[in-house]
């Protein structure tokens, strides 16, 4: 299943995602279909839907748009199958337009790949593109190598961040992505033309060790021509990993496939909460799951108005959010993961078969004992080293409403974790319920 979800107008997204899912097609291999989930305002949905419509009539793949309605439909069931309060799961998983809960907008991905029977989720985002030409260079070519292929197979093809076990070779790459070329991943440029030291600062925020600055700036955010790996990265976590994103090469969430994970970690869920729709890969790989950064990048181009005054102190607060969030998985990794797998064994073997239960619980003492001076902290970090310093007016303004509201902004927080948590408790049942129903209504059709 190919997948982009989005609150734009989508047809120039579409367009390029079929050019690599024709690509698989006339390599052999069935791209199953595309699924739009759109969360955007009416206007935006109703032309969706148009557009889709018209290009539907110029391939023979199928393109599902499914708008919030019928995502609210889907809860409805969910609530009503599984005897769940309506009310609760929908604060748990609708994703209301106004919140722009990323997490929220993955996970009812995920849903839907379970509704319709589907191992592996291809999602590209709205404003990614396939780079035209070469086909070796689609990104779905790097996906298909390595996706549901066993390490021992495809070990020859790849470097490696650390020493394998044996006991890692048998297991299935569930996870294989890759970067952006274009826009970065945060919007930093103009902070970064004022500050020479904003990428440090901000990656310090991050709670990357100093060490590792150097090689997060050169995978992410240096020239494309200087960075560009040309072998695959195998991301194991054999060893403890030192840095929140397991390595600074890591998947970008519109340049990545996933298999089988997704029904068993959501992503965590929040609004405006950057970087929670990458909880799924980041305790993915801390429980061992074998990842792969593959070498073919997507065009990743902002929208103009993510740029634009009125979205500014929004997004820094996503920003401040994404801090975080670094900084809660960092202390549950450094001071919990243990309890729930030790270094010698396979946390994700753990969860599958024991359930939940301990994960959930170990989330939950962590985001008890974290520490609210250290997290206040880092809003003023935010705002004294990266907005102030560069000196323009803009961010003097988002940097003064950001420590106004610090304290907010952390209770905030809490509260998007504890929902968080509690749909991780909750997720198996979920995803169980949702192959059912989407097997019964496939039975249904015939």
């Amino acid at each position: 299943m190919f997948a982009i979800p989005t609150n734009r107008l989508v047809l120039p997204a579409v367009q390029s995602i079929l050019i690599e899912m024709t690509s698989m097609q006339q390599r052999g291999i069935d791209p199953e279909e595309l699924i739009i989930l759109d969360n955007g305002p009416s206007h935006v949905v109703i032309k969706n839907k148009k557009d889709i419509m018209a290009l539907q009539k110029t391939t023979s793949i199928p393109i599902i748009h499914h708008d919030l309605n019928d995502q609210l439909e889907w809860i409805r069931d969910l609530a009503e199958h599984g005897q769940w309060d309506l009310a609760e799961l929908t604060r748990l998983l609708y994703p209301h337009p106004e919140e722009v809960d990323y997490g929220k907008v993955f996970n009812m991905l995920y849903l839907a790949a379970a509704r319709y029977g589907r191992k592996v989720i291809h999602r590209r985002d709205s404003d990614c593109f396939t780079p035209l030409g070469d086909e070796t260079l689609y990104p779905v070519s790097g996906e298909m190598q390595f996706i549901g292929k066993k390490v021992a197979e495809v070990l020859h093809r790849m470097d490696t961040c650390e020493s394998l076990t044996d006991e890692l070779l048998p297991e299935e790459i569930w996870i294989a992505g890759s970067d952006y070329i274009g826009d970065w991943n945060v919007t930093l440029e103009l902070l970064q033309q004022h500050n020479a030291q904003t990428l440090n600062e901000f990656l310090t925020l991050l709670s990357i060790p100093e060490t590792r600055i150097p090689a997060y700036i050169d995978a992410k955010y240096s020239d494309v021509e200087l960075n560009f790996r040309t072998r695959p990265l195998l991301i194991t976590c054999e060893k403890l990993p030192d840095i929140p994103e397991i390595v600074p090469n890591y998947p970008e969430c519109g340049n990545i496939a996933m298999m089988e994970i997704f029904k068993w970690i959501p992503n965590f869920i929040g609004s405006r909460c950057i970087g929670f729709d990458y909880h799924t890969y980041i305790l993915g790989s801390l429980l061992k799951v074998p990842a792969v950064y593959h070498t073919q990048r997507i065009i990743h181009a902002h929208e103009y108005t993510r740029k634009q005054q009125d979205g500014t102190l929004n997004y820094w607060k996503g920003i401040a959010k994404l801090a975080d969030y670094n900084f809660f998985i960092t202390e549950f990794r450094c001071n919990y993961l243990h309890r729930l797998a030790l270094p010698e064994e396979n946390g994700f073997h753990i969860l599958r078969d024991t359930g939940p239960s301990t994960l959930v619980n170990l989330l939950s003492e962590c985001q008890m004992n974290l520490d609210r001076k250290t997290r206040l902290g880092l809003v003023h970090d935010l705002a004294h080293k990266i907005l102030l310093p560069s000196g323009l007016d803009e961010y003097r303004l988002v940097a003064e409403e950001l420590e106004r509201g610090a304290s907010r902004l952390i209770d905030e927080l809490d509260e998007d974790y504890r929902r968080s948590i509690k749909l991780q408790n909750i997720w198996r049942e979920l995803i169980r319920l949702s192959e059912q129903m989407g097997s019964e209504s496939r039975c249904n059709a015939y």
